[in-house]
């Protein structure tokens, strides 16, 4: 099992803590683009391209010979949250942070790109190493995909960090590995009137509620205990006074699915049942279901390919294809449509009380760098010999 020195930890740490206090939002990525650029400058023959997507940076590592191509990827985007960790590393900037982890994952590439920049000559073929902007907000891998520059490429790998799984567990699945998502967006208009005199009008907030139980009902009535779907409303906006029903009610949420059917049928009864419902009070819904990620699939081939190099690497009591989907979305989904792609989980779960992603009391675990270097020149290795 490969491991490496404490000296080369040490200064990983400090590259990991230096890009925690830098955070900066999707497609605003400067200074860390810079920050990566001025790092990969100490390694002359990585072929760079930068600028994808505004801020994305491609670095190939090529030895010149005919063989597959290999993609690492990571996130380099932060969130727009306060961070309130009190950490001496902690964000430098007001209402920005690596909420995420995304300092963690680049933090580990670079330390991969060392590893491997060091055994170049022994490899059989190229290994693109992706810093890829704007995944928080879904956009970021479209950019990379249409710049053509992974075009030709063998195999795409990922991974994230996961606060609610055991401390250093390496976990993935055959198949579908995250959800696809559809944004969903409602306006109900009725006729608004004094709250005094609802016989007068038509209720909007009255025709939301119908609508929002209803919705939530679906799931559990229309498909099986066995099939993913998740509905969830995140935001509701009526109304200005008390003594005034309003005219109109908008209200905001997603819905996540772990198949292309099931999300199509969900998208469909949505639609179905809130205009049917707002008819029978006599008001009317604007439904929106906008496509928003697809469906995170992991190639069974590739998975098999990579299994054997993981479970050497990383052992039986720390490596796992025993893991449960997840029914958030990650824009590296995107990937998976245009290459055999393999997206995994790296646990940070050192106690139950875990800060969760996205809070602003979170922060990645240096402890598990090494394990995310090792993740990416494994699959790397395992590919390329």
């Amino acid at each position: 099992m490969e491991t490496y020195s404490a000296q080369f930890i040490s200064e990983l740490v400090h590259t990991r803590r230096t890009l925690h206090a830098m955070p900066e939002v999707a497609f605003n990525e400067h200074k860390t683009a810079a920050f990566i650029l001025n790092w990969l400058s100490d390694y002359p023959e990585l072929e760079i391209v930068s600028g994808i997507g505004g801020t994305g940076i491609i670095a190939t590592l090529n030895p010149g010979k005919d063989g597959p191509v290999v993609v690492l990827r990571t996130d380099m985007d932060a969130l727009p949250v306060n961070e309130l960790t009190g950490l001496p590393w902690q964000s430098n900037t007001p209402g920005v942070m690596h909420a995420c982890g995304h300092d963690g994952h680049m933090t580990c590439m670079l330390g991969a790109i060392k590893v491997l920049y060091g055994i170049r000559n022994e490899l059989s073929g190229q290994v693109k190493f992706l810093f890829q902007p704007a995944e928080e907000v879904g956009r970021g891998a479209r950019e990379i995909i249409s710049s053509g520059q992974l075009d030709g490429a063998t195999a795409v790998f990922g991974f994230h960090n996961l606060p609610t799984m055991e401390k250093g567990m390496v976990a993935t699945i055959p198949g579908a590995v995250v959800a696809g998502s559809h944004g969903l967006d409602i306006t109900v208009r009725g006729h608004g009137t004094h709250a005094a005199f609802p016989q007068e009008g038509i209720d909007s907030i009255f025709v939301a509620t119908q609508i929002l139980s209803s919705l939530y009902q679906i799931p559990g009535r229309f498909f099986s205990p066995l099939e993913n779907i998740v509905i969830s409303i995140g935001h509701i906006n009526a109304g200005t006074v008390s003594n005034i029903i309003p005219a109109e009610v908008r209200i905001k949420g997603t819905i996540r699915t772990l198949s292309a059917a099931t999300s199509k049928r969900a998208v469909e009864i949505v639609q179905t049942s809130t205009e049917k419902i707002a008819e029978a009070y006599g008001a009317k819904a604007i439904v929106s279901c906008e496509q928003g990620l697809p469906v995170g699939i992991n190639n069974n081939q590739l998975l098999q390919d990579v299994h054997e190099s993981f479970f050497e690497a990383f052992g039986p009591e720390n490596y796992t294809l025993n893991c449960p989907p997840g029914m958030f979305s990650e824009d590296f989904s995107c990937y998976s449509q245009v290459a055999p792609s393999l997206f995994t989980f790296i646990g940070t779960k050192a106690k139950d009380d875990m800060p969760f992603l996205h809070s602003p009391y979170y922060d990645f675990d240096d402890e598990i760098i090494g394990t995310g270097v090792k993740y990416f020149v494994t699959a790397a290795r395992s590919i390329l010999g």
